[in-house]
């Protein structure tokens, strides 16, 4: 699977860079992200929140949409808490996480903005190859596979470059739902 999709991202990037009204760009962007796992038992989920950072480029066409890669990690670890106390620590583990969890993903992304040309509302789908690992869970197991990421956003119409978005991204045992800040350069 993974040499198919990258067997139709040189296609797209291809085809893309050789349209007379390309231009190249590039994405940064940071956000919080709510992990969360079906509780298979009384259809509960359980839930924990954390980071989420992506790393993005490719080209942008026509000035209605945008073809690229990104590379998207989510970190939920408390491992850094530089509180002495104990009882901190297990407060906060109880408030923000009910289990730990890391993942990186690598894929292509198709953006179209509504209605306006390079600015203000838009959507994004992708298609991501991932792996992302549960750990202080019931079952800590690891996993990897594709999946689909489908985004909604804003660009700032005063500052270019800058953008709000929120995210879903559908793992096979999890899902995440991200809160986006970043940039286009």
């Amino acid at each position: 699977m993974l040499t198919s999709l990258r067997e139709f991202s040189f296609c797209v990037i291809l085809a893309c860079s050789s349209t007379a009204y390309s231009q190249v760009y590039g994405e940064l962007a940071l956000g919080l992200s709510k992990i969360s796992i079906e509780n298979g038992s009384q259809g509960l989920q359980d839930i924990s929140i954390g980071n989420f950072f992506r790393l993005g480029g490719g080209f942008a066409a026509n000035h209605t949409f945008k073809l690229g890669m990104s590379l998207r990690t989510w970190a939920i670890n408390d491992e850094d808490s530089d509180n002495d106390g104990v009882d901190d620590e297990l407060l906060e583990h109880f408030l923000f996480h009910d289990f730990h969890f890391s993942s990186l993903s690598l894929g292509i992304d198709v953006l179209a903005y509504l209605p306006t040309l390079n600015k203000g509302a838009y959507i994004r789908y992708g298609r991501h190859c991932w792996a992302a690992e549960v750990f202080d869970y019931q079952d800590n197991f690891f996993n990897d596979s594709c999946g689909n990421v489908f985004s909604v956003g804003y660009q700032n119409e005063l500052v270019p470059s800058l953008f709000l978005e929120i995210e879903i991204t559908d793992f096979e045992f999890a899902n995440s739902l991200v809160g986006v800040v970043g940039a286009r350069f």
